[in-house]
């Protein structure tokens, strides 16, 4: 990670060692409010405007906690241990913006919450657009004022960065795959891509679009429970074929571009 991080930008790393072998738990390292409690007292010095990533493992299988006092479903209940953790991670968090909140940075910062993957599952689909829902959240009242917002809208992560810009005010060609959240029109209901090798997925509005390269096509309706057995495509043909071209485009110019495409 250090060397993708370092290429890409990021000039100051903090990891395990950072925090001494005794502050330990388990296999992921430190407990998530023992990293934010060692950033917090770092912040005050770093030079603004800064950029400040932290990957909070606490969250994540095999789903420790420091203590007790974060036992809150016992054994009964099930997959209690994750909830557990769930709980644990959430206090830490809240502790981590709580304790910023009396910092001068506070008022500029933005805040971005998201994951890098879903709860692993299995699925006796390949793509199951299940295994790739996580969660975004975006928290910054100097920006956008206290009162919350639920956008119901489909997007990915690849949007996040042109949502930031378009936040920070800045107006500058961004290179981006995706757009701005926040500046969208209201009957746009969005999309997201992702894939797995040689298999595509497409969302769009309730449909998803699946496109197993060289093997099948399939075209379902996520507003049914079952959708995953009920292949729409002979039903709904030219929906099929628009978003088959979408999706094919989109990764042929990703592809074309990260290539060195286009360049002057």
């Amino acid at each position: 990670m250090r060397g993708f991080l370092k290429a890409v930008g990021f000039d100051k790393f903090y990891d395990e060692g950072d925090f001494g072998p005794l502050r330990k738990l388990g296999k992921w390292g430190v407990p998530d409010h023992l990293v934010f409690e060692t950033l917090i007292g770092e912040i005050a010095g770093f030079k603004r405007p800064f950029n400040l990533t932290v990957m909070a493992l606490s969250n994540h299988e095999p789903y420790y906690i420091p203590d007790d006092r974060f036992n809150l479903f016992d054994d009964s209940i099930p997959d209690s241990r994750r909830l557990n953790a769930f709980y644990y991670s959430d206090w830490a968090l809240g502790e981590f913006v709580d304790s910023l909140r009396s910092y001068p940075v506070f008022d500029s910062t933005i805040f971005v919450f998201t994951s890098d993957h879903s709860p692993h599952q299995s699925s006796e689909f390949s793509l199951d657009p299940g295994k790739f829902h996580i969660p975004l959240m975006i928290y910054a009242p100097g920006v956008l004022g206290d009162k919350g917002q639920v956008i119901e809208r489909t997007a990915s992560q690849v949007d996040i960065i042109p949502t930031i810009i378009g936040m920070l005010g800045i107006d500058a060609s961004v290179y981006s795959w995706g757009r701005d959240q926040l500046n969208l029109p209201d009957n746009d209901t969005g999309f997201a891509i992702f894939v797995d090798e040689d298999k595509l997925g497409l969302v769009e509005d309730s449909k998803f679009f699946f496109h197993w390269v060289n093997v099948e096509k399939k075209l379902f309706d996520l507003n049914d429970a079952q959708y995953l057995k009920r292949n729409l495509t002979d039903s709904f043909p030219d929906i099929a074929a628009t978003m088959e071209k979408r999706l094919n485009s989109y990764i042929q110019l990703a592809s074309y571009l990260s290539k060195g495409g286009m360049k002057k």
